[in-house]
């Protein structure tokens, strides 16, 4: 047995194709994301590229190792609460008809007060660099997902608790609610659920199309096999005024005349039609009342 073709093998498989099953919301884990096409496709449920078997060994990894950092919490005299007693999964916060949604690592309890737990497994250097120059600056996304958390929970508080994979070596970076941060973040979701999903760049070699896990959706749509749904036509919108991550048709009930509001998007009919980046930033549709809502 060769041993060394075994690990060249294991160490070089690419990703099998797209997920199966990717997320149908605007996630606050990637809500730092600037790209309205890739947040809209995420939100509409879209395939996305999978990661490659050394990337997907580095998520599970980080997977592995959040209920230690959380155990070792608990051990230092800080009390987290994983689980939702309610429902007996992650804590989870909605808004917008529940399509944009953030999935907690903890809710603890400090003096009296919830604060959000969001734990991350880093390298040395950027471990460090985090130390270093906070959050803010090293991770800006990690800071946009922490923010989204405790916007879309209404805490007030937030820890951020880093373990080094090289050394284990623990930091918590304590966040308070910045409004002018959660300000900017639920204007990039209002804008996606109104339709702007342009892309953040027309050239799909630039750096962070190249990277996108949404990368052959939005520029080679015919490398996807996926099914038809109404959530994924052009002629559907959010419903985000009844909860469950619903859409409504534009087109249902007779033509375009017909009221979205009364027109439930539930059965893929004949005019399906992929939804695709739009090529200017204007809105396609609108939110209804979208900026009435107590968010």
């Amino acid at each position: 047995m060769n041993f060394q073709e075994i690990c060249d093998d294991l160490n070089s498989r690419k990703g099998d194709g797209h997920d199966a099953r990717p997320r149908t919301y605007i996630g606050a884990s990637s809500i730092g994301d600037t790209c309205h096409a890739y947040q809209t496709f995420c939100m509409r449920g879209f395939p996305g590229n999978s990661p490659d078997v050394k990337l997907q060994r580095i998520f599970n990894i980080g997977h592995a190792l959040e209920p230690l950092v959380i155990n070792s919490l608990k051990d230092a005299g800080i009390h987290v609460m994983e689980r939702d007693p309610m429902t007996g999964n992650q804590y989870r916060f909605t808004a917008y008809g529940d399509h944009f949604m953030a999935n907690v690592d903890g809710i603890a309890e400090v003096d009296g007060e919830p604060w959000i737990v969001e734990v991350k497994t880093l390298m040395a250097k950027k471990w460090r660099e985090m130390v270093k120059y906070g959050i803010k600056k090293s991770h800006p996304k990690y800071l946009a997902q922490v923010q989204a958390c405790m916007g879309l929970s209404g805490y007030m508080k937030a820890m951020l608790v880093a373990i080094n994979k090289d050394t284990a070596e623990i930091a918590i970076q304590v966040i308070d609610f910045d409004v002018i941060e959660w300000g900017a973040i639920s204007a990039r979701a209002e804008a996606v659920l109104k339709g702007s999903g342009v892309r953040e760049s027309d050239d799909p070699e630039s750096w962070g199309c190249r990277y996108c896990f949404k990368r052959d959706i939005c520029w080679e749509p015919s490398k996807v096999s996926y099914k038809p749904q109404c959530s994924r036509c052009e002629c559907s919108v959010p419903d985000i005024l009844n909860r469950g991550g619903s859409w409504i048709c534009t087109i249902g009930g007779g033509g375009e005349s017909a009221s979205p509001a009364s027109v439930k998007a539930t059965d893929v009919c004949g005019q399906f039609k992929a939804w695709t980046p739009p090529a200017s930033e204007a809105p396609t549709h609108k939110v209804h009342k979208v900026n009435d809502l107590p968010f």
